[in-house]
């Protein structure tokens, strides 16, 4: 009998973190959809190599990517260019949000 209880303990821990984890990941997935609606954005070019993608429009955030040039990027039409950054997508590869230094991003016309 103490086996069962320890062994239901351990099942109900797991499942609640296994649900904890759905609904984390569910709510990163919206969050990465509602940073840009499907009518707000435009496509741009990233123009440097090793352009930094930060956690925050500022050099001292976190670096979360390097980006490359010539890759394809959404660009937020909202957060462009202000006060010298830009918030992009990456479409490519990893698809993470951030900022990027506006001078490396060019907007596709």
């Amino acid at each position: 009998m103490r086996k069962t209880r320890c062994k239901n303990a351990i099942i109900s821990k797991v499942t609640a973190i296994a649900l904890g984890v759905l609904v984390l990941s569910n709510a990163a997935v919206m969050g990465a959809h509602a940073a840009f609606p499907d009518d707000s954005f435009t496509l741009a070019t990233v123009t440097g190599d090793g352009v930094a993608l930060r956690s925050a429009p500022n050099t001292s955030a976190t670096r979360l990517e390097l980006m490359y040039k010539n890759e394809t990027v959404h660009l937020d039409i909202n957060h462009n260019n202000i006060n010298g950054w830009s918030k992009v997508r990456r479409i490519e590869t990893t698809r993470t949000v951030g900022y990027a230094a506006s001078r490396y991003i060019k907007e596709m016309m």
